[in-house]
């Protein structure tokens, strides 16, 4: 509602009497609205407060200061208030029909008041707001969405809730409700009087509920939905990074703003990963104990356990003056198979290998269904043989007080001299495999020390001669060495191989010494054998690794990864005792050579039983 009053040139009449003339003209103009409640009627030229009761207005005359005396113009405009937010607003202007006169009031004459009664005024709150153009409507008052249960997210000073773009901190509880003051309250530009009032949490601590009910003033500020998306994003993004499963990566975080469905203009203003990356990592390390400097560490109770309650590490053994240690991890079923398994898989990796350990040694079991798992896991602190044979004598011991005993009958490494050494002394019984993708390597490793590489791939001559060579391990033990000689003495009847005759005759002396010196050839020679590969192992290193999901991780990290891998084997275990899995391993190549080279080996190995 608009009601606007003239001024007229001033009057000589008494103070009182232009006061009461005034406020009658206003009572007039809001006479023709129904009764109501209750009103408050302020205006901006320094007034006072106006109260208008039910049936009854009230109107404090207010202190006009002389230099308001000097307009000769005064409009003033009523709204609804916005507590009523479905309701829509009643306007109306009211001019007078004659002009009504405002007296000048000495400095010393007090301000006066009279009563009026108004019958028929239909607002619940009236705001009188001086303006200089009565021309323009107010505008109308938008009704809030209220979204039950509120949004909410936590930031460093608690829960923070969202309605229609803006944020609110709590303030403080009432006695059955929650008072929640605008985020911009503190900042000393804004000093935002909005407050709200919500339900008390009827969720959890970790995922609370509210439920809004009433507002007690307007904002004085526009909102910023933009904003306040970016830092439910931000909130949601530390919630994932604090799970000690998954610590943060730029995955999560493309993933979560495909969740959330950012637009293009709300993505301008998201925070980079890069700039929020230290942030989130705190958050992750937030719930870890710290991380150990040396071997001598403690470790918690939670890292001991699998997830369903059963002892994890088997061997904890601290040596060498308390600077090296021993660690072995595996659960109550791996730690069986790994004692009455026919065939081990093991191998080394340094990829995953956390801090301070040097190496993480993975044994490989393979099941009576055909199936390879994992059984151990290993830290070891270096790669030397006395670590190993304080290793399995730990293994042994181990078995023996869980009633078992640590003999496998037949075990696949690759040529890892002390791993060769202390199965010779400490399980003479047990048969020795090494990989032949290992043996392979090792060959063109010399191949490029030797310059040989390139002549090994654009002449068929040295092609041949060195495929020859290297599938000598397919021969039978005992015709190795006879098939070496024949091969050595290509080197000087062939006039093809005149010009690289130094480096493969320095290829040859390195491969007798290596390959076919006393006990290595049965560990070498692959004939007859069901696994001529590791290669479980080394699907199985990548596979772990792609599992810690970074680079390097830390203690703690990595011994969760371990435990969700226990849990992942005896989920297997139960799936093969369900008959659900079943093994599909491929079985091995016959050859690695070519067509005419493995015929020949077929035939030679038939000529000579």
């Amino acid at each position: 509602m608009v009601v606007e009053t003239r001024s007229a040139k001033r009057a000589a009449a008494p103070a009182s009497t232009s006061t009461t003339s005034s406020s009658k003209s206003l009572i007039t103009c809001l006479s023709s609205f129904p009764s109501s409640t209750s009103t408050s009627v302020t205006t901006s030229n320094n007034s006072r407060s106006r109260k208008i009761n039910r049936g009854n207005i009230r109107i404090s005359s207010p202190s006009i200061p002389r230099s308001s005396l000097n307009k000769s113009k005064h409009s003033v405009t009523v709204q609804s208030s916005s507590k009523f937010k479905n309701s829509s607003p009643i306007m109306s202007t009211c001019s007078s029909s004659s002009s009504s006169s405002v007296s000048s009031r000495s400095s010393s004459t007090s301000s006066t008041s009279s009563n009026d009664t108004v019958s028929s005024l239909n607002l619940s709150s009236l705001s009188l707001i001086s303006t200089t153009d009565c021309s323009k409507p107010s505008p109308p008052i938008q009704s809030t969405i209220i979204d039950n249960p509120i949004p909410w997210y936590k930031s460093q000073r608690g829960i923070n809730i969202c309605l229609d773009g803006y944020t609110y901190q709590i303030h403080g509880p009432l006695k059955t409700e929650i008072k929640w003051k605008c985020y911009l309250y503190r900042d000393p530009n804004k000093r935002c009087p909005c407050f709200i009032i919500t339900s008390p949490n009827t969720g959890t601590p970790d995922s609370p509920v509210y439920t809004y009910i009433r507002a007690t003033a307007e904002h004085n500020h526009s909102p910023n939905p933009i904003v306040q998306k970016r830092n439910i994003f931000t909130s949601k993004l530390k919630d994932l990074s604090s799970d000690p499963n998954f610590p943060p990566s730029v995955g999560q975080y493309n993933k979560l703003v495909a969740q959330m469905k950012f637009t293009h203009e709300q993505m301008k203003q998201l925070l980079t990963f890069k700039s929020i990356r230290y942030t989130l990592w705190r958050a992750h390390n937030k719930n870890m104990p710290t991380l150990p400097k040396d071997v001598s560490f403690s470790i918690p109770e939670q890292f001991k356990v699998t997830n369903d309650e059963q002892e994890f590490i088997v061997i904890g053994h601290i040596y060498g003056k308390e600077q090296k240690r021993i660690i072995l991890f595996s659960g109550p079923e791996q730690f069986e198979l790994l004692c009455t398994s026919t065939q081990l898989f093991a191998d080394g990796t340094f990829a995953v290998t956390p801090r301070p350990f040097k190496q993480t040694y993975i044994v490989q079991a393979l099941h009576e269904s055909g199936i390879v798992l994992p059984v151990a896991w290993i830290l070891l602190n270096n790669k030397k043989t006395l670590t190993y044979q304080l290793l399995f004598k730990l293994l042994q011991s181990s078995a023996q007080e869980r009633k078992l005993k640590f003999s496998p009958t037949r075990l696949m490494t690759d040529f890892e001299t002390a791993v060769k050494s202390t199965f010779t002394i400490l399980f003479p019984k047990t048969i020795h495999d090494g990989c032949f993708f290992h043996y392979l390597k090792s060959i063109i490793k010399r191949l490029k020390k030797y310059g040989l590489w390139k002549n090994y791939l654009i002449d068929d001559h040295v092609y041949l001669l060195i495929k020859k060579l290297m599938s000598l391990p397919m021969l039978k033990p005992d015709l190795m060495i006879v098939g070496y000689n024949l091969i050595e003495k290509e080197i000087d009847e062939n006039k093809n191989l005149k010009q690289c005759k130094v480096e493969l005759n320095r290829l040859f002396v390195y491969y007798y010494n290596q390959w076919l010196k006393p006990g290595h050839i049965q560990m070498v020679n692959v004939y007859g054998k069901e696994y001529r590969t590791n290669n479980f192992s080394e699907i199985y290193n990548a596979a772990l690794k792609l599992r810690m999901t970074v680079r390097r991780p830390s203690l703690w990290q990595f011994i969760n990864v371990l435990i969700l891998e226990e849990t992942g084997v005896r989920v297997k275990l139960a799936q093969i005792q369900g008959g659900i899995l079943k093994s599909n391993q491929a079985a091995s190549s016959s050859s690695t050579a070519t067509p005419q080279i493995a015929q020949n080996i077929i035939d030679i190995n038939k000529t000579y039983p």
